[in-house]
């Protein structure tokens, strides 16, 4: 369970950071090319490890409101999964 929770942590931190969802950045940076995420964000090697670009974790946006009003992460399943589960149940309930 530490590990899940150590990879919730890291997708939070993206879409906090940078405002997409983790799924978005992985697709971006090659399927998760990790070191050019890093470097292009001149990340030290240390820093970095506070960041997964892997699917799961994905803003919430409320219109009429400023920014992210919440972030919604999955962890244990494979990264594609991960963030189907979400993407899922956001078109189930509210689309």
């Amino acid at each position: 369970m530490k590990d899940n929770e150590n990879w919730v942590a890291r997708k939070r931190n993206v879409v906090l950071r940078w405002s997409g969802s983790t799924w978005y950045w992985n697709r971006v940076f090659d399927g998760g090319d990790e070191d050019k995420f890093r470097r292009l964000f001149s990340m030290s090697m240390e820093e970095s490890t506070q960041y997964a670009i892997h699917g799961g974790g994905v803003p919430i946006r409320v219109e009429g409101v400023a920014g992210i009003v919440a972030v919604v992460c999955v962890s244990g399943l494979k990264q594609e999964e991960d963030h189907g589960v979400i993407v899922e149940v956001i078109n189930d309930n509210w689309c």
